[in-house]
């Protein structure tokens, strides 16, 4: 009998321990952000601009999660998880950039800071989108005229020019 309930303490003691440990792993991963930025046709990417102020020792630990929301508001999973660290005093730039705006009309965007590594009044996180940008509509003058030659063009121009120079010199 009191073997049994000597196993039973030791049991209930290494329960007690890994209930603790998890607790205390759970308790270092702070949720910093969880914002929703509307995508389409035009967005190229969403990102997470991560902040740690000076007041960090060392580095902050960040991970930050992409989720798809479809356009009656589901979300259809995780598009992306990345694993970022900051060093104390700078800013990290985490994109997603296959955004697919006709599986999905939102990106929820959840940043968790390890509270071990900085604490949240030392961190911030800033979400939002990059829109793609047109492509010129060509240009008038030398400029385009020049671009459209390439580099060897440009050469055989100069070229050109420097043998009717010195040609010219001989008279």
């Amino acid at each position: 009998m009191k073997r049994s309930v000597g196993l039973l303490a030791a049991l209930l003691v290494a329960v007690a321990a890994l209930v603790g440990a998890t607790g205390g792993v759970a308790a270092a991963d702070v949720e910093l952000t969880n914002e929703t930025v509307a995508v389409d046709g035009d967005t190229r990417s969403v990102y997470a601009d991560l902040n740690a102020t000076e007041n960090v020792s060392g580095s902050a630990n960040f991970t930050v999660e992409f989720v798809g929301i479809d356009s009656e508001g589901n979300e259809t999973g995780t598009l992306d998880t990345r694993n970022a660290t900051v060093d104390s005093g700078n800013t990290s730039l985490v994109e997603y950039t296959d955004v697919n705006a006709s599986a999905y009309s939102e990106v929820k965007v959840k940043v968790h800071v390890d509270n071990e590594t900085a604490a949240t009044e030392n961190v911030s996180a800033e979400i939002g989108t990059i829109e793609m940008v047109a492509g010129s509509g060509g240009g008038s003058g030398l400029s385009s005229s020049l671009g459209s030659l390439g580099t060897g063009g440009l050469v055989a121009i100069v070229l050109v020019g420097a043998v009717l120079l010195m040609g010219r010199g001989d008279e």
